[in-house]
């Protein structure tokens, strides 16, 4: 039994009527086989020691899934991931719940990322947005260590604060130091906490990381646009440029035409414009109809010196703060949509009824401020 494991189970088996837990007796053999029969493969090892020590219940962040086929089983969860992927239940490579967390989401093993159970890495899945996984553990054994970790630190049952949350990503990328969403939880934490530049840093490191999170180089780019920094523009600009298919489009959360604006205002300085105009052709064949592909061609063209760089192209929703009738009014408003979220990076820089409050650039010192859940 793995060092992780072993914890996970005494903790849990220590703190039986604490915490919230409410934890089930321990599974048979016979549960256990009758599992593996309906799912046409062995389970992880270490999950099969969970079982028959704890056979599911409540424990802190989730509910872990018990053996069985009823509702609120391991077998059940995959029918209804199944479902709503509309695939075969027995695919052999269809994600294996096993714990349903207090956030929404279902963590289950990638049964598609290896030969055997016990090289099975554990992903997360957004229910409200299908059954894409998203690696977060490249064990059950470094999750188990996680959970550990979690439930031993000091403010553990506290509520959840700006500190807190930098922590739990600080401690996911000391487990996972290549897992690009434990870098995501930190920089959205940096975020938050008015470190954009730290921010940054980080969303780099998961666009580094594979795989990587389709949204992460967007996110990079446009708060490498809004500092002036032209490298770390340029590194996130490459990468959410390379071409793709039309649902990982979506995935990035942006268009070929919101990129190339943003990377012609990233490049604004730049003496070498080759690597840019490489990610803008690259942009150019990828937009979705003819008005797109002419304003990225304008983009290029400006890049090239030959005409000013075209407006760019407004998010969508329209305004987010009102006309105001002074500069002092339209920041105050400003500031307040950035603290509720209504103001985000790419009205920053695309959003024309901002360009009266001067540069996109000018908006960092919004950047620099604390917002609280």
């Amino acid at each position: 039994m793995h060092r992780g494991v072993r914890g996970f189970i005494d903790w849990l088996e220590k703190h039986r009527e604490s915490h919230g837990n409410r934890l089930n007796g321990p599974a048979s053999t016979a549960e256990i086989s009758a599992l593996e029969q309906e799912l046409g493969c062995a389970l992880p090892t270490d999950l099969k020691l969970v079982l028959t020590r704890l056979n599911g219940g409540r424990i802190p962040g989730g509910e872990l899934l018990p053996a069985g086929t009823e509702p609120g089983t391991v077998h059940a969860e995959l029918r209804a991931l199944a479902k709503r992927s509309g695939r075969d239940p027995l695919d052999p490579e269809l994600c294996l719940p096993f714990l349903r967390s207090d956030d929404g989401t279902l963590l289950a093993f990638d049964r598609a990322a290896g030969p055997l159970p016990d090289t099975w890495p554990v992903v997360d899945l957004f229910e409200e947005s299908g059954a894409d996984a998203r690696l977060v553990y490249h064990s059950f054994d470094s999750w188990c260590r996680g959970m550990i970790a979690r439930w031993g630190s000091p403010d553990f049952g506290e509520d959840l604060t700006l500190e807190r949350y930098l922590n739990d990503g600080l401690l996911h990328v000391e487990l996972e130091p290549d897992v690009a969403s434990a870098h995501a939880t930190v920089a959205h934490a940096m975020r938050r906490l008015g470190r954009p530049e730290d921010a940054l840093d980080r969303y780099l490191k998961a666009g580094r990381c594979v795989p990587a999170l389709p949204w992460v180089d967007w996110e990079a780019l446009k708060l490498a646009a809004l500092l002036g920094s032209d490298a770390a523009a340029l590194e996130a600009g490459v990468r959410v440029s390379k071409r793709a298919p039309a649902y990982r489009w979506k995935q990035r959360d942006t268009t070929p035409v919101h990129v190339a604006d943003v990377i012609g205002i990233a490049s604004s300085g730049a003496a070498v414009r080759e690597p840019w105009l490489a990610c803008v052709d690259e942009l150019a064949e990828q937009t979705r109809d003819d008005t797109e592909r002419a304003h990225v061609l304008l983009v290029r063209s400006a890049l090239l010196g030959k005409n000013p760089m075209p407006q760019p192209a407004p998010p969508s929703g329209g305004a987010v703060i009102p006309q105001a009738t002074d500069a002092a009014a339209a920041w105050a408003s400003a500031r307040e949509a950035y603290l509720d979220g209504r103001l985000r990076d790419e009205h920053m820089l695309l959003d024309p009824s901002l360009r009266a409050l001067g540069h996109p650039r000018k908006f960092v010192e919004l950047l620099r401020l604390r917002r609280e859940f």
